[in-house]
C-alpha cells in the first residue's frame, strides 16, 4: 500500500507509451474503494509529443494499485490525526479506509454510517454481536425510509 507523497513509478506497459525513462508520479489521494490511487505527474510537453497524442494520461490519473512500483517512500512524521489515534484497540485504524473517512466522504445519515462501521468492525471486535447491531441499524433505516411495515 501507499502513502500520500509516495514516489512510484508506473509498470504498466499501456500507461508508459514505452519511454526508457519509465513514468514516475506522486500518491496524491488515499486508495479508493475499488484499488485506485490518485496519481499526480510531472510530464513535459514532449513525453505527450513523443507518444504521438496517444498516451491515455494526462497530468493526475487514477491508477490500479497493480500498475504501481513504489520508488521512494515519503519521509513520515508524527501524526497528530485522530484518525492515527484510536482509543480502545486497533478494529478501525488498521483498515485500509476507516469507515469515519468512507462514511464522511460519502455524506452518509446516522443509521447508514452505523450499519457501516458495524459491518467492516464484526471479525475484529464484537463478531455477531456487531451483525446484530448493524442489522438493528437497517431495520431502523427501513423503518424510517419505508414505513414499519416494510419490516
Amino acid at each position: 500500500m501507499f502513502m500520500i507523497g509516495d514516489e512510484v513509478e508506473v509498470e504498466d506497459p499501456r500507461y508508459t507509451c514505452e519511454h526508457p525513462e519509465g513514468l514516475r508520479g506522486v500518491v496524491s489521494s488515499q486508495i479508493t474503494a475499488d484499488g485506485f490511487y490518485a496519481i499526480s505527474f510531472h510530464l513535459s510537453d514532449d513525453f505527450f509529443h513523443d507518444c504521438d497524442g496517444l498516451c491515455p494520461l494526462n497530468k493526475g490519473y487514477y491508477m490500479e494499485v497493480e500498475s504501481l512500483k513504489l520508488v521512494k517512500a515519503e519521509a513520515k512524521e508524527e501524526s497528530n490525526s485522530a484518525l492515527d489515534k484510536q482509543i480502545q484497540g486497533n478494529h478501525y485504524k488498521d483498515m485500509k479506509i476507516q469507515p469515519i473517512e468512507f462514511i464522511q466522504a460519502n455524506e452518509l445519515n446516522f443509521c447508514e454510517g452505523n450499519c457501516i462501521k458495524y459491518l467492516v468492525r464484526y471479525k475484529n471486535k464484537n463478531g455477531l454481536e456487531d451483525l446484530k447491531k448493524a442489522r438493528h441499524y437497517i431495520n431502523l433505516l427501513i423503518e424510517l425510509e419505508y414505513g414499519k411495515e416494510e419490516i
